[in-house]
């Protein structure tokens, strides 16, 4: 029974490791939070994180855009250099309601690329463009 789990495990992949990409747009990996990381922001260091990828055993590769739960209308994915989109307003629970205000969405490689180059050059015109294929469903 136990082989039979691995063998499942190993058909799905694991995840291996986990880039997040600072306000700089610099990847720094870490494996602490591997196993921990669907969706949910894992540790108080997450209000400094806006995007990550996560890296299987298979070799596939998963892509995510830090997602504003609430927030102005239109408003969704992160801008690091808003008024709001500081790490101190990107905490992981709102403690008047005690729900998260942001998670991991999941997006395509090319949208999450755009978002980094977005973090390195600030050129506000490739976060429009991220954001367009954020609502538009095309991310």
């Amino acid at each position: 029974m136990i082989a039979k789990a691995k063998a499942d495990a190993a058909e799905k992949g694991v995840v291996q490791h986990v880039w997040f990409f600072d306000v700089d747009g610099n990847a720094k990996t870490s494996e602490k939070y591997a196993a921990n990381s669907n969706n949910v922001l894992v540790s108080e260091n997450d209000g400094e994180r806006y995007a990550k990828v996560e890296f299987y055993s298979d070799g596939k590769r998963k892509y995510y855009l830090k997602s504003v739960r609430n927030g102005r209308a239109g408003e969704s994915v992160v801008d690091p250099y808003s008024l709001y989109g500081s790490s101190n307003d990107l905490n992981v629970f709102n403690d008047k309601t005690g729900s998260r205000l942001c998670e991991y969405s999941p997006v395509k490689e090319e949208t999450l690329v755009d978002y980094v180059e977005y973090l390195k050059t600030r050129n506000a015109a490739r976060l429009k463009q991220v954001e367009r294929k954020y609502l538009n469903g095309e991310a």
